[in-house]
């Protein structure tokens, strides 16, 4: 019998258990959040789980555990976690820390415990950026530029980097212009917060600019240019339109499925129990790109007078 854990049952967290609830047959599933009034809640809506509010209420021993909690308490989380349980692989969620010196704390304690990680970056588990991926194979992809309006920059950066990488099977990135800037806003979750901005870069020999307008409804789009044609995907409409190389449409308008974490979570937990490795960016790797654009946002909260925490976003 499989133990999965899922610790922090909030906006993502509820979405990682609705999927999880897909797991039958050799799957116990494990619950665990602070608030009592969740967990009542969710003990009379999902019959077949076990919820908690304390982790030291976990089994001793958990095949996978989905840390889903915010960044604030993230690593505290984690720590309890490894030296209560023997825990075989985690998923973390993102932004995985506020502070720079908790990322090198737990690269060092999973590696000594032998545990296998990974950051839930979930486009790399998508079947449409699979197949755009074998599509793109034979070309040389020249630049990738994503904009659109109001899409938690902070927050979300961190999945545009990692999907970068991805497509051009390159982790060489390099952070030519970030122009992060205020306002900085409220986040929806109290206690964090928000902001807008650019950043221009190259990931191998591939130019990229990752957009966030202010005060706009624009939708998030990606485009793709490469030697031999131009690629636009809007995920809110699930759409990817391929133009020629002289930006004239070739006459493809395809279907882009962008599935939710509830539809795609208890695919990740299988493949990582069955096959002990998922599509997700490791640990280690994803490290190295949430690093990359620390030190910015860092840099941008002191200057607007907020000293306490490095890295205020979640």
């Amino acid at each position: 019998m499989y133990k999965i854990g899922l610790i922090g049952i909030g906006g993502l967290g509820i979405r990682h258990l609705q999927a999880l609830t897909n797991l039958k047959d050799e799957y116990e599933i494990y619950g665990v959040d602070l608030n009592t009034e969740i967990i009542e809640n969710l003990r009379f809506q999902y019959k077949n789980i076990n919820f908690y509010t304390n982790i030291a209420d976990l089994p001793d021993e958990l095949a996978v555990v989905i840390i889903a909690t915010t960044s604030n308490v993230r690593r505290n989380v984690f720590e309890e976690l490894i030296y209560t349980k023997k825990v075989s692989n985690i998923i973390f969620e993102k932004f995985l820390f506020q502070f720079e010196e908790d990322y090198e704390y737990v690269e060092k304690e999973i590696k000594k415990r032998n545990i296998k990680a990974w950051v839930n970056c979930p486009r790399r588990e998508y079947n449409s950026f699979n197949m755009l991926k074998e599509r793109l194979k034979s070309q040389n992809i020249n630049s990738i530029i994503i904009s659109g309006g109001d899409w938690a920059f902070g927050s979300n950066c961190v999945h545009f980097l990692d999907l970068i990488e991805f497509l051009t099977n390159s982790e060489n990135i390099d952070i030519m212009a970030p122009f992060l800037q205020g306002p900085i806003i409220e986040s929806k979750r109290k206690g964090f917060y928000e902001f807008y901005g650019m950043i221009i870069g190259k990931c191998g020999n591939c130019d990229f600019i990752i957009k966030c307008y202010d005060n706009s409804n624009t939708p998030v789009t990606i485009n793709i240019e490469t030697d031999c044609e131009n690629i636009l995907i809007n995920e809110s409409e699930q759409k990817i339109i391929f133009f020629n190389v002289d930006n004239k449409w070739n006459g493809s308008n395809e279907k882009f499925e962008v599935p939710y974490i509830s539809q795609l979570t208890d695919k990740i937990i299988k493949k990582i129990v069955k096959e002990h490795d998922c599509s997700l960016p490791t640990y280690e790797s994803s490290m190295k790109t949430h690093l990359l654009i620390f030190k910015y946002i860092k840099d941008l909260f002191k200057s607007n007078g907020m000293e306490k925490c490095e890295c205020p976003v979640t």
